[in-house]
């Protein structure tokens, strides 16, 4: 009989604090407590000024990005010249006294030539003998072969023709000058290099895209908005599966969202970016259920990193 009455109290008379072990409450209490308080720190959070810091990081790190860049070009531009420097070091040194002896004996070839040229009356034909040491500098003024720079080259005339396109601008350049012929030979040779040059073009720049580019665009981030609405049609109905879940319980429930989101260059939505503008429907699960699939695109056109971040305001209308 006793045996009987301790299986009863056993199964029946206690208490649930009694059954339940000590430890195993503690837990729970525990558990429950945590779950509780992470999900008032999650309701309680101000997701507007989480989206600002969000963007301000993105910027900075945007543009500790574009100075690395800057700084790395600096760099190596620095290496070049030091890289030319010390290959200039490196070149032979000229020996100004065997260049100076060449061009001496050279200077005496030219005299000797003028000499044999004035004895056999070639020029100065009636040139008297106290004339010879002007004869014999005729090709004085000439310059050296190691004076001329081997790297120079002809200077080629480029006539410069207009391309066909949809607009632009000509802009005409002109250099002119006359030639002056000296009808003394003496004067001629004595100065052979006295000359002057005629040129004339027109240059003609072409207004491309990227010059008569909108202003709006920047504003977009430079997104294309048919890629954004072929985006947008491509998952509204996912949009309208958000409206009909809700509408089977709601007679009657009609009215717009309007939602705003930022799209990266990469070519999809910042999750942080996504907030509601507007909304008339009243209706907090519809809200978050647009808002986590407009998460999720990632469809649009990828960008250079230089076009930026393009913000979106779309509008949904349901009936």
């Amino acid at each position: 009989m006793n045996r009987e009455n301790d299986l009863f109290n056993y199964y029946f008379n206690l208490k649930l604090s009694e059954r339940i072990d000590r430890r195993f409450a503690s837990i729970l209490s525990s558990v429950l407590i945590l779950f509780t308080s992470a999900i008032l720190i999650v309701a309680n959070l101000n997701y507007e000024k989480l989206n600002l810091i969000s963007q301000q990081i993105i910027k900075e790190r945007y543009r500790q990005m574009v100075s690395e860049l800057i700084l790395s070009e600096k760099d190596k531009t620095i290496m070049e010249a030091v890289n030319d420097a010390e290959t200039a070091a490196l070149l032979p040194v000229v020996d100004t006294a065997l260049k100076k002896s060449t061009a001496n004996s050279r200077l005496a070839e030219r005299q000797a030539i003028a000499a044999n040229l004035m004895k056999n009356n070639v020029i100065l034909k009636n040139a008297s003998s106290n004339q010879a040491g002007i004869a014999s500098n005729f090709y004085a003024d000439l310059p050296d072969l190691d004076d001329i720079d081997p790297g120079a080259e002809s200077d080629n005339f480029v006539e410069l023709s207009r391309s066909t396109g949809n607009g632009g601008r000509i802009i005409s350049t002109a250099k002119r000058g006359g030639s002056r012929y000296m009808g003394d030979l003496k004067e001629l040779m004595r100065k052979p290099f006295d000359y002057r040059i005629k040129r004339q073009g027109q240059l003609y720049i072409e207004l491309t895209d990227e010059l008569l580019r909108d202003a709006n665009e920047e504003k977009r981030g430079y997104r294309d908005p048919n890629d954004i609405q072929r985006v947008v049609y491509k998952n509204y109905a996912m949009i309208e599966q958000c409206f009909n879940r809700e509408a089977r319980f709601i007679a009657g429930l009609s009215g717009y969202i309007k939602i705003q989101f930022s799209i990266s260059p990469a070519g999809y939505v910042i999750p942080e970016s996504i907030k509601i503008l507007s909304s008339t429907l009243r209706n907090r699960q519809i809200e978050q259920c647009i808002k986590n699939y407009v998460k999720r695109w990632r469809g649009f056109s990828r960008l250079d990193d230089s076009m930026g971040i393009a913000t979106v305001v779309q509008k949904f209308v349901f009936n």
